[in-house]
């Protein structure tokens, strides 16, 4: 059995803003062989004494190291790494530093998230939690929207816990009961033959044709388009005023995160002499392997084979590979308790064989980041407990599917049911994130610098919109508190000058 020690980073950016009617909102609201863990060298990843180890650092939790000079120095030691907290700092080939649970927090908004298409058969349900209170119980709580930039197919029943938002071409031939908890938006027509029930606002830019329509707010439609639903019908109010909805999902290509350019210079600045971690450790695997990783920043050149791959990340851990997760044998990507891993792929993710991801306790702790363009099926069992961002993949689903956390892709097709157990703690990623001070780097501002609007302190003294303030309002070019939910990065409502995931 192998055995290796491994880290993973994160990058990037959301879309924000809501449709121009929205103002409303926020009243309602082991075999085989090992590698690096045998050897009798000081540098073995499990049994050295060395002070990398981040397991024995007496100030591994020093919360008074996150704001020191070295935080944001790209050429820190894998000490200075471990001596921090939190969400990790990661650099790009112009020494530019990001914090990871920045990027995650403006990133993953949405429990479902396609820029191009989502197409179901089956039935869809979503739901959220915070993972900081406790792990999922059923039947979860509100939250947990879905959103598309183009097409939206359906034909069967949906309970969705959050928003729908489609800013595509419209949704039809919704053929079964739909339930929506928060808002219903579509930039273009809608036609149902069954029953919507939609437990806030209805935004439409086109044709409205439903069989029965409960809706427990307004409905806003641009005027002169038709309206037309069924008699045993409850709608609170009816506005004709013009509606656009924007696209939800960040898919333009200024916004997508160029993972290659944050994989490369880990290529090279990564702390795999450490534990002795060859960066072809998991390319054409034959037999069972286990990887440990500790805390640290690791790179690997891919994880390929046809046999058992197990990884653990024991603390702060980032790994960045150069090419693809193509793997037919059972893999498993796990987590011991406090631990945080981001997963930064510069090429794509396919696995023919049971996958076991992340944690279902914890999913806010897990992300990982896929750059590579192509399909991608997932034929097998795959257990979800973290956030994926793969905005250039095409996925297909021909099995039962749970995630406990998000998913964001180019297009979705999902043959069987999909479940998703949206973990809000994700929006609050970046609280434990450093004071931004940049000695030898510079700082990427493009993302807020606090999980929240406790301490509007650590955002950047000026915006260009919600994203760079972490989904909260700019106003003015200001970081503040918000007015209308049109203020916030979608689906985000505002209540109280704050912009949140739920509405109650």
């Amino acid at each position: 059995m192998k055995k290796l020690a491994l880290a993973v980073l994160v990058v990037s950016t959301m879309s924000c803003g809501e449709d121009n009617v929205g103002n409303n909102t926020n009243n309602r609201a082991n075999n085989g062989s090992d590698l690096g863990n045998n050897s009798n060298n000081g540098n073995n990843a499990n049994n050295s004494n060395n002070a990398n180890n981040a397991n024995n650092s007496n100030n591994a939790n020093n919360m008074s190291d996150m704001g020191n000079n070295n935080v944001f120095n790209p050429d820190m030691t894998q000490q200075e790494f471990c001596d921090g907290e939190g969400p990790p700092v990661i650099f790009d080939s112009t020494n530019t530093g990001v914090c990871t649970g920045d990027i995650a927090a403006v990133t993953f908004r949405y429990a479902l998230c396609s820029c191009e298409s989502i197409d179901m058969s089956n039935e869809i349900s979503t739901d959220s939690f915070d993972s900081r209170m406790g792990p999922y119980m059923p039947p979860g709580q509100s939250g947990g929207s879905v959103g598309t930039n183009a097409i939206y197919n359906h034909t069967n029943k949906a309970t969705i816990g959050g928003s729908l938002i489609v800013g595509g071409m419209g949704l039809s031939d919704l053929s079964n009961e739909y339930d929506i908890a928060a808002d219903l938006r579509v930039a273009d027509s809608f036609e149902s033959t069954n029953v919507l029930n939609v437990g806030n606002d209805a935004y439409y830019g086109g044709d409205v044709n439903v069989s029965s329509y409960n809706v427990v707010g307004t409905h806003y439609q641009t005027a002169g388009r038709d309206y037309n639903i069924g008699n045993n019908s409850n709608v609170g109010m009816v506005s004709r005023v013009p509606v656009t909805v924007p696209p939800p999902c960040d898919c333009a290509e200024a916004d997508l995160l160029d993972i290659a350019n944050y994989v490369t210079p880990y290529a090279s600045r990564n702390d795999n002499d450490a534990i002795q971690l060859d960066p072809a450790a998991l390319t054409n695997v034959g037999e069972r392997t286990t990887l440990d990783l500790t805390c640290g920043r690791f790179y690997l050149n891919e994880i390929t084979g046809n046999s058992e791959i197990v990884i653990t990340a024991q603390d702060r851990t980032a790994l960045f590979i150069g090419g693809n997760i193509d793997v037919s044998g059972k893999f498993t990507i796990q987590l011991e308790p406090g631990a945080e891993l981001d997963i930064f792929v510069a090429g794509t993710f396919n696995s023919s064989n049971e996958v076991d991801f992340g944690s279902a306790d914890n999913p806010a702790n897990v992300r990982m980041y896929i750059g590579g363009e192509g399909e991608s099926r997932w034929n097998n069992k795959f257990s979800i407990g973290g956030n994926i961002y793969a905005p250039k993949t095409d996925l297909t689903t021909t099995n039962d599917t749970e995630i406990f956390g998000s998913l964001f892709v180019n297009s979705l097709r999902a043959t069987n049911k999909l479940t998703i157990h949206y973990d809000t703690a994700i929006l609050q990623a970046g609280e434990m994130c450093p004071d931004p001070q940049i000695p030898n780097g510079n700082l990427d501002m493009g993302m807020g610098m606090d999980g929240g609007m406790s301490d509007m302190g650590d955002t950047p003294e000026t915006c260009n919109d919600c994203r760079d303030c972490n989904n909260q309002a700019c106003n003015d070019g200001v970081c503040g508190m918000c007015q209308t939910t049109a203020d916030c990065c979608s689906p985000l409502f505002c209540v109280q000058g704050q912009c949140v995931a739920v509405i109650n």
